[in-house]
């Protein structure tokens, strides 16, 4: 699988510039009609919001000055000639602001709707309503500042609405944050057009949007290839269904024997910490590995199927012993650090890693092997392709590859750049994981597949194990974070069914079925 490609599995996640792109080519260059995808918008606006009503409700359209505004008006006419009461609350404070198909979106709506220009008694009629909040969409860049806009949400929010339906974002997202203060009016729906955006997908912004339904509406397919083509960095989203047609080990031969799979060795477990090394090791097993064997201090409790080997000398590495072992053993992929409290590395042990990589061994490097490993790297790069770090915010800072949160795709781009010095690929852990490295250039790879109930210790040693297995099948090192995640995902889901409890990490590596989860 070494030639794999995102669009083998992945879709594209608009940003903001890309949205206003292709909206913007489609009309001027490849010449469809404003007022054609403005209909289109709002028709899809009003089928969702006449599916969630219940009879008798009212519907309240916050309009806002823009096109986003124009596309709540087109569904505020279409959802009263189906029949619903509907009240509009004219958002255009500033009324040279307003677009030309608002405008004209304003003046085709049937004079029996009623249309307000002051606040007061559209919120009073809000109670138990549904709002469709038309008001900025994807118009706003960075925070919601004091003023009518802000009052006029801050209203709505407290009107005691049952539904909140936001056309494109909950007015006050910003739509390139991963990370934001939450809007004076959170959405229980987002409607959206062409494809998905960041804010949609990447949490906590995603929390806001509630679920999210993407409508197409017409753009130029040319418009949306042009657009994509132009943009600096490319946020990507598995694919659940074609990521189940890429079974990592389809091409194994039947006669195939333990190093045919690969062998992987997991170094970590400080004493009194095997367990994380001990989880590592059987996720691998059960992901496809042939041999596991363990090296930590400690070797206590180990599985029958998990070997061990004595890599350490006086509490350290040695050096010597680990190239040996996995030149005469043909290790292929090798885990350090579940289980450690400190970093392992000093520079002969880092010089053996670069010499192995070099030769083709893979290398994942987690949990406390992470603590200052970026100067390390540095100095010591490795091979990006076949080497991987999977960090969490903690350990991202501990390791050196940052002073804070990763907020937008400038900071991807940013660690994208650390990444192609490093020799490495990365993929940062947290709810809304997602992998970088100069392997995919430009391009962000995200999995979007959150649960909540895997919030436990153990969750990243058993992705490593994962991650290691997949790198015996010549799977990229950006690819197999996410394909990993996708598969914690999927068997979680699988097991919960299954056992009908809350399950633990263990439950995970114990019962991986890969054959079972991949459909080829």
């Amino acid at each position: 699988m070494k030639d794999l490609h995102l669009q083998d599995f992945a879709t594209e996640i608009w940003s903001n510039s890309v949205a206003k792109h292709v909206d913007s080519l489609s009309i001027s260059k490849f010449k469809i009609p404003s007022k054609k995808l403005m209909d289109q918008a709002g028709h899809w606006v009003a089928v969702a919001t006449a599916i969630s009503c219940k009879p008798g409700q009212k519907i309240m359209v916050l309009a806002g000055p823009g096109n986003n505004g124009g596309d709540g008006l087109v569904a505020a006419q279409i959802l009263h000639q189906w029949g619903f009461e509907v009240h509009v609350l004219d958002c255009a404070f500033d009324k040279s602001k307003t677009t030309l198909d608002r405008q004209n979106a304003f003046k085709g709506l049937d004079g029996q709707i009623h249309i307000h220009k002051t606040p007061g008694k559209f919120f009073k009629l809000s109670q138990g309503a549904v709002i469709i909040d038309a008001l900025l969409g994807l118009g706003l860049k960075g925070k919601l500042r004091p003023g009518k806009v802000r009052d006029t949400l801050e209203a709505a929010a407290a009107a005691n609405a049952s539904l909140v339906i936001a056309v494109d974002l909950p007015s006050g997202l910003d739509g390139d944050l991963f990370a934001q203060e939450p809007p004076p009016l959170p959405a229980h729906q987002t409607i959206s057009f062409g494809a998905p955006k960041l804010a949609h997908k990447v949490l906590p912004s995603a929390t806001y949007c509630g679920k999210t339904k993407i409508y197409d509406i017409g753009f130029s397919a040319s418009a949306i290839k042009e657009s994509l083509d132009q943009e600096a960095t490319l946020l990507w989203q598995l694919d659940s269904k074609m990521m189940s047609q890429l079974n990592p080990w389809h091409g194994l031969a039947p006669d195939s024997h333990k190093f045919d799979r690969g062998h992987v060795l997991v170094i970590g477990g400080s004493k009194g910490k095997t367990g994380a090394p001990i989880m590592t090791g059987i996720a691998a097993a059960r992901a496809g590995a042939g041999w596991v064997t363990l090296a930590c201090e400690d070797p206590q409790n180990l599985p029958s199927f998990l070997t061990w080997e004595p890599l350490y000398k006086n509490g350290v590495i040695d050096p010597d012993a680990l190239e040996q072992f996995i030149q005469e053993r043909r290790v292929r992929s090798v885990v350090i650090g579940p289980g450690m409290m400190s970093s392992p590395f000093n520079d002969k042990l880092m010089l053996v890693l670069q010499k192995l990589s070099k030769s083709g061994v893979s290398f994942i490097i987690d949990a406390g092997a992470l603590d200052q490993i970026a100067p390390r790297l540095k100095a010591f790069p490795l091979d990006a392709s076949r080497c991987l770090v999977t960090p969490h915010y903690g350990e991202f800072l501990k390791g050196g590859f940052g002073k804070g949160p990763i907020e937008n795709l400038k900071d991807c781009s940013d660690l994208e750049a650390k990444c192609q010095q490093y020799g490495i690929s990365l993929f940062y852990k947290s709810a809304s994981p997602f992998a970088v490295g100069p392997n995919i250039k430009g391009n962000v790879l995200l999995s979007p597949y959150t649960n909540k109930k895997l919030a436990k210790a153990g969750t990243g040693d058993v992705l490593a194990g994962i991650c290691a297995a997949l790198l015996l099948c010549e799977v990229p090192a950006w690819a197999v974070g996410p394909l990993s995640h996708w598969i914690i995902h999927a068997e979680s889901q699988r097991l919960e069914r299954q056992l009908g409890a809350s399950i633990l990490p263990i439950d995970i590596a114990e019962n991986l079925n890969l054959e079972a989860l991949f459909k080829t």
